[in-house]
């Protein structure tokens, strides 16, 4: 049993761009990118539904750095991020560096055959 907080639809939609910002960019998305792709010109906006992920248990900040980092529910989500994070810190471990390869082949490869009607 988890300790992970019900997220409203909003929170549910800002913790899935977060997520696809994170797998495309391989970063945390600004305060103002999370805004203006929830539909909201204002930074406050972002930072709200940050702030209830982070609460929730969904996020974590990065020590020492501005962001934050995926710390669940499942562990897909949870291994992902944090080995994102190490493939650009620790580039010369080729392990993580394939899987994360093999992971975004595989779910380019799902969205393609998902696009066809």
């Amino acid at each position: 049993m988890s300790n992970f907080g019900i997220l409203t639809e909003r929170q549910a939609e800002a913790l899935r761009i977060f997520q696809r910002i994170w797998r495309t960019k391989h970063r945390s998305p600004t305060m103002r990118e999370l805004s203006m792709e929830l539909g909201n010109h204002y930074h406050n906006s972002g930072a709200t539904h940050i702030e209830a992920l982070i609460k929730k248990g969904y996020l974590a900040r990065l020590d020492g750095n501005r962001g934050w980092r995926c710390t669940g529910p499942d562990w897909e989500t949870r291994a992902i991020c944090l080995l994102r994070q190490l493939k650009g810190r620790l580039a010369d471990l080729k392990e993580i560096v394939l899987f994360l390869e093999e992971y975004d082949r595989d779910q380019n490869e799902e969205r393609t055959l998902g696009n066809h009607d």
